[in-house]
């Protein structure tokens, strides 16, 4: 089933590396494009917040995946 389900979203954090998904014969860009897909915002933290970002980079590890804006709080 694609795309996000209508009664709950979790909004997972993860670690994303492509040495570690490269067991699963995908990469950092498949995997990300495929939570997108579903109705997710990839977000990176700032040092303040978390931000909108559009690929994983390699200073980088952790990723928030939302499906509504996130707001600083």
């Amino acid at each position: 089933m694609r795309g996000k389900h209508p009664r709950a979203t979790p909004t997972p954090l993860l670690e994303i590396e492509d040495r570690h998904l490269s067991r699963y014969s995908t990469t950092a860009d498949e995997f990300t494009a495929a939570l997108r897909e579903m109705g997710y915002e990839m977000r990176a933290w700032n040092e303040e917040e978390w931000v909108p970002t559009g690929a994983v980079d390699a200073a980088r590890r952790n990723y928030l995946f939302t499906s509504e804006p996130t707001t600083r709080r």
